[in-house]
């Protein structure tokens, strides 16, 4: 049942982090510190994930990564438990069949198998729990990231608006979000990269010009030297 998931689902993750000004991720993200840091706002995202459920395009939300293999476990106990006590109550369990001596009818077939059936629904539901959880788990060796992600999910098989994007050896589904009016501002921080060379006014006028407003503009603080 678990490796279903891997044949019918993907997630789409819009991967953020808490560090605004980070060497390692200058290096490995913003094509080697000449790139941008964009600051959006927390707030704004959760608004537009509200807003993502009341419309007919897929839900997204934002979540935090966790790192600490003791919060994984923590987090996916309670999904096992219930899983273990389903299997045990029959999910799985096979009802046999109806021997010549035999003191079953075939109505306590038909009721073992509805029992089945529904043990099994069962259990598809408790491990649909960990869907989410199956892109917000990684090693520790990522910490430093403190990422966050907005995630949502993607059916294969089934009508879906994603889109497509190609990269040098792949095929990348993704969706769009626009940052839609709501009652506050989609970006309220940008950081230039250790290598970025545009001047803080011209990156203020840009954005004012595409309808951002006023925006806090800054250089990093991180040195290549």
């Amino acid at each position: 049942m678990l490796e279903w998931f891997d044949d019918s689902l993907d997630g789409l993750g819009f991967c953020l982090s808490e560090e605004r000004d980070l060497l390692s991720q200058w290096r490995g993200y913003a094509l080697d510190g000449t790139g941008v840091c964009i600051g959006f706002s927390r707030e704004y995202f959760e608004s537009l994930s509200k807003r993502s459920a009341t419309a007919s395009r897929p839900v997204f939300r934002l979540h935090q990564v966790e790192y600490e293999p003791s919060e994984h476990e923590k987090q996916v106990e309670p999904i096992y438990l219930k899983a273990k006590s389903l299997v045990q109550q029959g999910a799985f369990r096979f009802s046999g069949f109806r021997g010549l001596l035999g003191s079953r009818t075939d109505d306590d077939f038909e009721e073992d198998r509805r029992n089945n059936e529904k043990l099994r629904s069962s259990l598809l539901a408790v491990l649909l729990q960990l869907l989410p959880k199956l892109y917000l788990m990684k090693s520790p060796a990522f910490r430093e990231e403190r990422e966050w992600r907005l995630l949502s999910h993607l059916v294969h098989g089934a009508e879906d608006d994603c889109s497509y994007r190609v990269t040098g050896d792949r095929i990348i589904p993704f969706r769009t979000i626009s940052l839609a009016e709501l009652d506050r501002k989609s970006i309220v921080e940008i950081v230039l990269g250790p290598k970025h060379a545009t001047p803080i006014r011209m990156v203020q006028q840009f954005l004012a010009r595409f309808g951002y407003g006023e925006v806090t503009v800054s250089r990093s603080e991180a040195t290549y030297r």
